[in-house]
């Protein structure tokens, strides 16, 4: 197994608001239930905002981009109180993953690659998403101005001193469990994507490279018989993870998808010249969706390549063509299995790759144009 740096650096992230599936003890539940009810409020209070401004279209610039983020972050606390005993076995049946120290050297230096440009990439993600937390919370102090990051207060007066220092407070909290939630569990689930492709790299390896001679007959079955349930227990690993992610996916993508729209709509209502925390706050909102969105779509369309590819891996590979009928009749199972792949999905309606990404910002930018439209009527 490798050092599962991406992952730990997940878990690690969910771990600082409580809500790592590993480390249950009383402090962690009790800083989760404190934080999630934070959240919560602010979330509904965003609801309500935005509703109570539906008439006017510029409530897309106020609340917009901060109402995708908690519907995400709010969606994704959801899943991991939910199915957390299912995350926790998700964890375990990751610990019988190929330790890469028994690897070929090739082999070992192609995974631990791989590993190490994904976790460069998750890096990346990572400093946007806090670069954009960080420009929330001090917009209001840079532009000198008594507003909160958050704009859900608007029904009462709370910008006289104490009130609004507590409120910025109470706001800034707000924000950063919410970085913190979005971060860890994208950061997770890429990891754990990386870890599936890597994996069914492994099995094409081990199946390309088998050999079974007539002097070891047992051991070459045998091993044939191992490489077989690994890559079945592979397969059933992903679909435990469509079985957590799928719906989340769904309120993921479509929140994306308005999210892009009122963020750009935002953009361009504000017209030129713009403030720098302006643009810095907006301009990497943009990104960082995208980056979102995107990487799903990757690594959905990762995990499914790399399932079609092991039949091919298989029918090409040498070492059935003279084997007994009984072992070609397992080869031909286990490439008819292959065809039947197991991948992630969005609500089980479409599947995760990087076609769905052009059909998201296509529809994005569709919607965008009917609020222009709407909005010069």
């Amino acid at each position: 197994m490798s050092e599962r740096k991406s992952l730990n650096f997940g878990l690690l992230k969910l771990g600082v608001v409580g809500l790592d599936p590993r480390n249950q003890n009383w402090l962690t539940k009790i800083r989760a239930v404190v934080l999630s009810s934070i959240l919560s409020l602010n979330y509904v209070l965003l609801v309500i905002e935005f509703f109570a401004k539906l008439t006017e279209i510029d409530a897309l610039a106020d609340t917009g981009e901060m109402l995708v983020s908690c519907h995400q972050c709010f969606t994704k606390m959801l899943t991991i109180l939910i199915t957390r005993p299912k995350i926790e076995r998700l964890l375990e049946k990751l610990a019988r993953f190929k330790d890469f120290a028994t690897l070929d050297d090739e082999l070992r230096e192609d995974v631990t690659s791989t590993e190490r440009r994904i976790h460069f990439v998750l890096k990346v993600y990572y400093h946007n998403a806090r670069i954009s937390a960080i420009t929330m919370v001090f917009k209001p102090l840079i532009m000198k101005s008594r507003i909160f990051p958050i704009q859900v207060y608007n029904f009462i007066d709370l910008f006289q001193t104490p009130y609004y220092q507590i409120v910025y407070g109470f706001e800034t909290l707000s924000i950063f469990y919410l970085f913190y939630i979005i971060i860890g569990f994208d950061i997770t689930f890429f990891s754990i994507v990386t870890y599936i492709y890597n994996e069914l790299k492994i099995i094409k390896y081990q199946f390309q490279h088998l050999k079974i001679t007539e002097s070891d007959l047992e051991n070459g079955f045998k091993r044939l018989s191992e490489i077989i349930a690994h890559h079945d227990y592979v397969l059933s690993f992903i679909s435990d993870l469509n079985t957590i992610c799928s719906l989340l996916f769904l309120n993921q993508f479509l929140s994306a998808m308005m999210g892009i729209c009122m963020s750009i709509f935002t953009i361009i209502s504000h017209g030129l010249p713009m403030s720098i925390p302006f643009a810095v706050q907006h301009i990497v909102f943009i990104i960082g969706i995208n980056l979102q969105l995107f990487l799903s779509c990757f690594a959905g369309a990762l995990i499914t390549s790399q399932a079609l590819t092991v039949g091919n891996s298989i029918f090409y590979a040498p070492f059935w063509l003279d084997a007994p009928i009984w072992v070609k009749k397992k080869i031909i199972m286990v490439i008819q299995r292959s065809q039947k792949y197991e991948t992630i999905t969005v609500g089980k309606i479409y599947n995760i790759d990087l076609e769905l990404y052009t059909i998201v910002l296509k529809a994005s930018l569709s919607f965008l144009n009917a609020v222009i439209a709407f909005k010069q009527q």
